[in-house]
């Protein structure tokens, strides 16, 4: 529920990312940073909106760039089969993961 949603990014647990083409919202996205025992991930929790294979890939590469500013290994995400070809995830059961590519120290400016 909505409700639900905003109380997860105002407890400070996750980012709500609105996606917009002036002043109409074309979608929407909620990522939380999940710390698991080897790794630390950015989880896409919902996506949704209006022609998402538009604007889909552009959000994508800035949620990515945010997650590894917060030290993130990679993106997964929860959904139906269809968003593995969208995003160009694995499909592992019903999470997607996709992990960045290790990176040098003078890569990391």
């Amino acid at each position: 529920e909505p409700a639900d949603v905003m109380a997860l990014c105002a407890a400070g647990n996750a980012a709500l990312w609105v996606v917009a083409e002036g002043d109409h919202a074309l979608g929407a996205l909620v990522v939380e940073i999940i710390d698991y025992p080897r790794k630390r991930m950015a989880r896409v929790v919902f996506a949704g909106g209006k022609d998402i294979r538009n604007w889909y890939a552009e959000a994508d590469k800035a949620i990515e760039e945010w997650s590894r500013l917060w030290g993130c290994n990679g993106i997964a995400a929860e959904g139906r089969k269809g968003w593995a070809r969208l995003t160009g995830g694995e499909e592992v059961g019903v999470i997607l993961w996709r992990e960045f590519a290790a990176h040098t120290s003078k890569e990391m400016h």
